[in-house]
């Protein structure tokens, strides 16, 4: 998985994280959240450093980069490159199928775009195929 899909997990995250559960897969949900956080919060003082960077602006000032500026397409390349970094964030020792099927039965909802966001950080022992990102297949 990349930085990106961390970015963009957070907030299913700790939504999942508000779901009642099992206390056995709550304490890895839990666990595993707190890990995503923290990568999370790395990722995003990169960002923010990396603006203030192009910017060059210090911490205690606000960093603005007008989108007409040379520097504007250089702050989205290296966003983009840092966003599309590989993480060494490992996937979670549990199944997603079965964080599913223990949420069954409660007043509680998940949506498919939660559950895509979700997906890559979870081990898969469903059997079936997985995108390999080649399209072209």
């Amino acid at each position: 998985m990349n930085c990106g899909q961390i970015v963009n997990s957070i907030e299913v995250w700790r939504k999942l994280s508000g779901i009642p559960m099992s206390p056995a897969i709550a304490l890895k949900i839990l666990r595993y959240t707190k890990i995503v956080a923290n990568d999370y919060e790395i990722i995003e003082k990169l960002r923010v450093s990396t603006i203030r960077e192009i910017a060059g602006v210090g911490e205690e000032e606000n960093a603005e980069i007008p989108k007409d500026s040379p520097k504007y397409q250089e702050c989205i390349e290296r966003i983009n490159a840092i966003m599309g970094s590989a993480s060494t964030l490992s996937q979670i020792n549990l199944s997603l199928e079965v964080v599913v099927v223990a949420l069954e039965g409660h007043d509680v909802a998940l949506t498919v775009s939660d559950l895509a966001v979700l997906e890559p950080f979870f081990q898969d022992d469903t059997g079936y195929p997985q995108p390999d990102g080649n399209c072209s297949e």
